[in-house]
């Protein structure tokens, strides 16, 4: 891009596409913890969606830039960029892309433990789901079935505090998921298992199950994002370390995960 020759058209998709790179790249960035690379990077794909014009992209980077705020524990900031993508892809003419958006809104509010304004944005999300797939839905989109809508709003519902709800949402999605999408299956798998640990009375025949199921995913699943889960499931479950499931899990986790 900086030494061809190239017109005006051309070079707003040569801007889209750099901008695409830069936004796969940061996902890989954060689902590594890099959240300084990823950061960079959304903001990279930033500039090219206001180089190439294009609203789509400018709506992705900042859908990013949103859950890259909630993982750092900024919500005003998660909730913000939610906001702004929703404005860039207000008329794209995708309902969907528009429903991811609002859970990401939703997950800011949460964070704040804002719970009314987390149920108006999830209702919304819920509803712009509903009108279904359109041709303008964007290919990366396909990630966004119903499986991911109930495990998203299982993250709302944890950040609420609402655990047995977020554990019903987790395990939602881990069923609608099947056979695909191993790595979601397994962070929800391992959601289940947090959540199953941190309840008032934990239940933890419950925790310890889904825990060992979680455990079955490193051979095919690798991220960072995933250990950590494991980790504060191993944290969670400490204090039971006297029940033998607790025992037992606690071994098996050491085992699979030697650095812990």
């Amino acid at each position: 891009m900086a030494h061809g020759r190239y017109d005006d058209q051309l070079g707003r998709r040569l801007n889209t596409a750099t901008g695409m790179l830069s936004v796969a790249a940061g996902w890989l960035a954060l689902d590594n913890g890099r959240t300084k690379d990823a950061r960079s990077l959304y903001t990279e794909a930033l500039a090219s969606a206001r180089q190439a014009d294009d609203p789509g992209l400018e709506a992705h980077a900042f859908s990013c830039l949103s859950l890259l705020a909630h993982a750092a524990g900024r919500p005003r900031e998660a909730v913000g960029n939610a906001q702004v993508a929703q404005r860039a892809a207000a008329g794209l003419g995708s309902p969907r892309w528009l429903a991811l958006l609002a859970m990401r809104e939703a997950r800011g509010w949460a964070l704040q433990g804002d719970r009314t304004l987390t149920e108006q944005a999830l209702v919304r999300a819920y509803d712009l789901y509903s009108r279904g797939p359109r041709d303008a839905d964007p290919d990366w989109l396909e990630f966004f079935v119903p499986a991911e809508l109930a495990g998203l709003e299982s993250l709302c519902r944890a950040d609420l505090g609402q655990l047995d709800r977020a554990c019903a949402g987790a395990e939602q999605a881990v069923m609608l998921f099947a056979q695909g999408h191993a790595r979601n299956r397994a962070l929800y798998t391992a959601d289940i298992a947090l959540h199953q640990a941190r309840r008032e009375r934990p239940d933890l025949d419950a925790a310890t199950d889904a825990g060992h199921r979680t455990l079955a995913y490193l051979k095919d699943v690798r991220s960072k994002r995933l250990i950590t889960s494991l980790g504060g499931i191993a944290k969670s479950l400490e204090d039971h370390r006297q029940a033998p499931c607790v025992a037992r899990y606690l071994d098996a986790y050491r085992t699979a995960v030697p650095a812990a």
